[in-house]
C-alpha cells in the first residue's frame, strides 16, 4: 500500500475512533469491557477470512470504532466508580484540600468554589475501605457571597449529597454538567479553617497563582465600566457578569466572544507569528536559517498560546483550541502540502484522546462543525478572497452551518447574530483585544500603566457594547422550522458560497428569501421562554 493508501486508512481510523468516542454518549448502559476485548480477535479472524481489498478498509473502520468506545468507556467508568456513598448523604464531613477555581458570588449570597480533595477525616471504617470517595466537590458558602475564603488550603465542614439534576430533555443538562467537570458530589459549607498541612503541589500552586492573578486585574482594571468584559476577555473569568450581560449577549448570538476559544487563541498565534517573524527578519541569513527562523517561530507561537492559556483558567475549551493551534503550527513547521482536513482530523483525534468527555460540551460540537464549514467553503477556493469579501463570506457560511446544530442543542440561532457578528468578531479581533493584551503586558512591568489604558478599555469596548445593545433591541421575526428544513438550509448556504455558478447562486438565494418570507404552516410546538415559568 503507497502512501495515499496509509493516509487514507489513517483518516478512516480516525474517523471510526471519533465515532466511537461520541456513540458512547448515545447509549444508556456502558458496554461490558471483556464484549470490547472479545471483539479485536473475531476482527483479527474476519479479516483473514474476507478478501484483502475490503478486509482492509472494514478492519481498520471497525477497530477504530472499538477502541474509541473502549478508550470512552474506560474513562466513563472510572468516573461513574467514583461516588459518594448514600449512606453519608447530608451528614456532616470533615475534609482538606485546596480551592481549586476562582469563587465567584452565587444565588441566595452564596460564594461558589470548586474544591480539590487531598484527605477525608473521620470516615466510617467500612466506607472509607470500599467507597472510592469523590477528589472534586462542587461547594456553596451560604451567607458569605461578598466575603473572601481565608486562605487556598482549608479544611472545610461540609455536608454534601450526590449529583443530581432535572431531567430535561432538550437543553442543559444540569447532572450531565455535573459530570462533565468532574464533580461527583455537591453542598454546602458549614464551617471553615486554612489548613497548613496540605500540600501544595503543580496544579495547587497553579491554581492559586490564578487566583493571584484574578486579584491583580481587579486591583488594576477594576475601575473600568466594562470591567466584566475586560475580565472575560483576558484572563477568562466570568464571575463578573451580570443577568444583563448575557441576555444581550443571549439576544445577538455573540456569547463565543467572551469564552477564551479558537478565536481568541488564534488572534494571540497570529500576533505572535507575527511579531517573531518581523525580529527573526532583521537577522541575517547566514546567522538563522530558513528552518530555524520556523522552528523559532513555532516554539514562539505555542508559548505565547500556552501563556494565555493558563492565564485564562486552562478551560476546556481552551485546551481544545491549544490542540488545533498545535496541529496547524506543525504542519505549517514542517511544510508539508498535507489536505487540510487531515489537519481537521488530527485536532479531532487529538481532542478526543486528551479529553474523551469533551462530547458532553456544546462547544465541542459548535467549534468543530464552524471550522469544518469554513474549511468546505474556503478550501475549494482557487483564487484568494478579500478581507471584507472573506469575513462576510465566513460569517455568512457559518451563520447558515451552525444553524441545525443550534436548533438541536435548543440555542436557536437569533437573524441578529448575523449583523453582530459582521462588526463584533472584527472588531475584537483587530481593536479590542490588542488593547486588551497590550495593556495587560505594560501594566505588569510599568507601574501606573493601567490607569492610562481604563479610558481606552472603555473606549473600545463601550463601541462594542453599544453596538450589541442596539440589536438585541431589535425585534427580529422569529422563524420556526425543524431540524430538517434547517439541515436543507444549511447546505443551501454552503452550496450558495462554493458554487461557481451565478445562475445556481441566484436561484438558491431567491429560495432562501422565499423561505425565510414565507408563513410556515402552524404547528403545535413548545416556544422558547427567555423566563422560566413556574
Amino acid at each position: 500500500m503507497g502512501p495515499s493508501g496509509d493516509s487514507g486508512s489513517a483518516a478512516l481510523g480516525v474517523i471510526a475512533f471519533s465515532c466511537g468516542v461520541i456513540l458512547l454518549y448515545w447509549l444508556s448502559i456502558l458496554p461490558p469491557p471483556t464484549w470490547l476485548i472479545a471483539a479485536i480477535p473475531l476482527l483479527a479472524f474476519g479479516r483473514i477470512c474476507v478478501s484483502p481489498t475490503f478486509a482492509s478498509s472494514a478492519f481498520v473502520s471497525a477497530l477504530g470504532l472499538i477502541v474509541g468506545l473502549s478508550w470512552a468507556s474506560w474513562h466513563a467508568s472510572d468516573r461513574l466508580s467514583t461516588v459518594l456513598p448514600a449512606s453519608l448523604e447530608r451528614e456532616r464531613l470533615s475534609v482538606s484540600g485546596y480551592v481549586c477555581d476562582i469563587p465567584s458570588p452565587g444565588s441566595f449570597n452564596s460564594l461558589r468554589f470548586s474544591f480539590c480533595v487531598t484527605q477525608w477525616h473521620n470516615l466510617p471504617i467500612p466506607t472509607r475501605e470500599e467507597a472510592r470517595m469523590p477528589d472534586l466537590l462542587r461547594l456553596s458558602w451560604y451567607g458569605h457571597g461578598m466575603e473572601r475564603l481565608p486562605g487556598q488550603r482549608l479544611r472545610l465542614e461540609v455536608v454534601l449529597k450526590r449529583p443530581h439534576g432535572s431531567l430535561n430533555p432538550a437543553g442543559f443538562r444540569y447532572e450531565d454538567w455535573l459530570f462533565r467537570k468532574g464533580y461527583r458530589a455537591t453542598g454546602s459549607i458549614r464551617s471553615v479553617e486554612v489548613d497548613r498541612d496540605v500540600g501544595c503541589f503543580v496544579h495547587c500552586q497553579y491554581r492559586k497563582l490564578h487566583r493571584l492573578l484574578h486579584q491583580w486585574t481587579i486591583e488594576q482594571f477594576g475601575g473600568a465600566r466594562h470591567f466584566p468584559l475586560v475580565s472575560s476577555l483576558l484572563i477568562g473569568h466570568r464571575g463578573h457578569m451580570e443577568q444583563k450581560h448575557w441576555d444581550v449577549l443571549k439576544a445577538t448570538g455573540t456569547i463565543h466572544l467572551v469564552a477564551i476559544s479558537g478565536l481568541h487563541l488564534g488572534l494571540i498565534a497570529l500576533g505572535a507569528g507575527f511579531l517573531c517573524r518581523r525580529l527573526l527578519l532583521t537577522v541575517p541569513a547566514q546567522i538563522v536559517s530558513d528552518s530555524s527562523r520556523r522552528w523559532f517561530a513555532f516554539l514562539a507561537v505555542i508559548l505565547c498560546c500556552l501563556v494565555y492559556a493558563l492565564a485564562a483558567g486552562f478551560t476546556v475549551p481552551t485546551q481544545r483550541a491549544l490542540v488545533m493551534v498545535v496541529a496547524g503550527g506543525w504542519l505549517v513547521l514542517m511544510s508539508r502540502q498535507a489536505p487540510v482536513w487531515n489537519v481537521f482530523l488530527a485536532a479531532l483525534a487529538a481532542v478526543l484522546v486528551l479529553d474523551p468527555f469533551a462530547p458532553l460540551d456544546q462547544g465541542f460540537w459548535l467549534s468543530f462543525a464552524a471550522v469544518a464549514t469554513l474549511i468546505t467553503v474556503f478550501s475549494s477556493r482557487l483564487a484568494g478572497t478579500g478581507w471584507l469579501r472573506g469575513l462576510v463570506l465566513a460569517q455568512l457560511a457559518v451563520f447558515g452551518g451552525l444553524w441545525p446544530i443550534l436548533e438541536i442543542l435548543g440555542q436557536g440561532q437569533p437573524l441578529a447574530g448575523l449583523l453582530a457578528n459582521l462588526v463584533a468578531i472584527p472588531w475584537v479581533s483587530l481593536v479590542v483585544m490588542p488593547v486588551l493584551v497590550a495593556g495587560g503586558l505594560l501594566a505588569a512591568v510599568v507601574p501606573g500603566a493601567a490607569q492610562l489604558f481604563l479610558p481606552i478599555f472603555d473606549l473600545t469596548l463601550g463601541v462594542l457594547w453599544q453596538w450589541l445593545m442596539w440589536l438585541a433591541q431589535w425585534q427580529a421575526p422569529d422563524i420556526r422550522a425543524g431540524v430538517p428544513e434547517l439541515f436543507g438550509w444549511a447546505l443551501l448556504s454552503v452550496a450558495v458560497l462554493c458554487m461557481p455558478f451565478a445562475m445556481f447562486r441566484l436561484v438558491a438565494v431567491l429560495s432562501a428569501v422565499l423561505w425565510l418570507v414565507y408563513p410556515a404552516p402552524s404547528s403545535e410546538r413548545n416556544s422558547y421562554a427567555a423566563e422560566p415559568v413556574v
